[in-house]
C-alpha cells in the first residue's frame, strides 16, 4: 500500500507530528481557497479535521490531560461549523439519485422544483459558513495556538503508544459494530461510521505499524466508511420531507422518496454488514504487525 507521508529516515517509522502538521496545513490551505470552490474546499477540510483527529488518538488514548481534550474539542467544533453546508451539498446529490430511482416518479416541473429549493437552501448555508471564516472564532483556528498545540502534542509519540492507539481504535470499532449489528438505527450507525473512518486513516497513514492483516483490509475498511457515510447521507436527508421542503409535490410522491430511502438504506446496510463481519473478526493484538 503507497504510503502518502513521509516517514523518519532514522527510525523507519511514520512520524506523528510531521503527519499532524501537514494536514493542518492542507486544512488552512482548503479553508482560505472556500470561496473559489466551496464544494470542494469544505469536503476537503472536513476530511483534514477527521484525519487530524485520527492521529490525534495515537496521543489522546494514553494521556487524558486537559490540554488533549481541549485540542479533541476544538477539532470537534471546527467539524460541526463545517457541517451544515457540507450536507448541504450531499442534499442534492442524494435527491438526484433517489429520483432516478424506480420508485419515484417527477414530472420535470416537479424536480426543477425540488433542485430549487435544494440550490437555495445549499447557497443559505454556504453563505452563512463563508462568513464564519472572516469571524474571530474561526480565525483562530487557522492562525491562533491551535496549530502550534497539536504540533507540540505529537512530539515524541513512540510505537508503544501509537500501537496502543490502534488497538484501542480497533477494538473499540469492533464493540460499535456489534451494536449497530443488532440494532442499525441511525445514532448507533453514525457512532459506527466516525470509528471506522478513524481506523481508516491511522491505517493510511501509519500501515507500516500495522499488521499484514489489517494492511490488506485497507480497502474494505475503505469501502465500509463510504457505505455508512452513504447512509448517513440518507438519514440526514430524511428530515427533509417531514420538515416540508417538498410540500409543492403530493404526499404520494414525498412517500415515495421516504420508500426509495428505506429501500436504498436498506441495501447498503446490508452491504455495510458483511463488509463489517470482515473487518471486525480480529482481535485487537493482531491488529499491530
Amino acid at each position: 500500500m503507497s504510503q502518502e507521508f513521509t516517514t523518519n529516515e532514522i527510525t523507519d517509522l511514520p512520524v506523528a507530528e510531521v503527519i499532524a502538521n501537514d494536514l493542518i496545513w492542507k486544512f488552512r490551505d482548503h479553508v482560505l481557497k472556500m470561496p473559489g470552490n466551496p464544494e470542494f474546499h469544505i469536503h476537503e477540510a472536513r476530511k483534514s479535521i477527521k484525519m487530524l483527529q485520527a492521529v490525534l488518538r495515537t496521543r489522546s488514548e494514553f494521556d487524558a490531560s486537559k490540554k488533549i481534550r481541549k485540542i479533541d474539542d476544538r477539532l470537534r467544533n471546527v467539524a460541526r461549523i463545517l457541517a451544515p453546508s457540507r450536507e448541504s451539498f450531499v442534499f442534492l446529490e442524494t435527491f438526484h439519485y433517489l429520483s432516478n430511482f424506480r420508485f419515484v416518479k417527477l414530472t420535470a416541473e416537479e424536480n426543477l422544483g425540488v433542485v430549487d429549493v435544494l440550490l437555495r437552501f445549499r447557497e443559505k448555508k454556504t453563505n452563512k459558513l463563508l462568513k464564519l471564516l472572516h469571524g474571530g472564532d474561526f480565525r483562530q483556528f487557522i492562525t491562533g495556538g491551535l496549530e502550534t498545540a497539536i504540533r507540540k502534542t505529537m512530539r515524541n509519540v513512540d510505537y508503544k503508544d501509537q500501537a496502543k492507539a490502534f488497538r484501542q481504535t480497533y477494538k473499540r470499532g469492533k464493540k460499535l459494530a456489534n451494536n449497530a449489528l443488532a440494532e442499525p438505527s441511525d445514532n448507533n450507525l453514525r457512532d459506527l461510521r466516525l470509528e471506522v473512518t478513524f481506523l481508516q486513516y491511522q491505517v493510511k497513514f501509519f500501515g507500516d505499524l500495522m499488521s499484514p492483516e489489517m494492511r490488506h483490509l485497507f480497502r474494505k475498511i475503505e469501502s465500509l466508511s463510504e457505505g455508512l457515510g452513504h447512509i448517513h447521507d440518507l438519514d440526514v436527508f430524511l428530515p427533509l420531507i417531514k420538515a416540508g421542503f417538498f410540500n409543492h409535490i403530493s404526499e404520494r410522491k414525498q412517500e415515495q422518496l421516504t420508500e426509495s430511502i428505506a429501500e436504498v438504506r436498506s441495501m447498503l446496510l446490508s452491504e455495510a454488514q458483511i463488509i463489517c463481519s470482515e473487518v471486525y473478526n480480529r482481535k485487537a493484538k493482531e491488529v499491530v504487525g
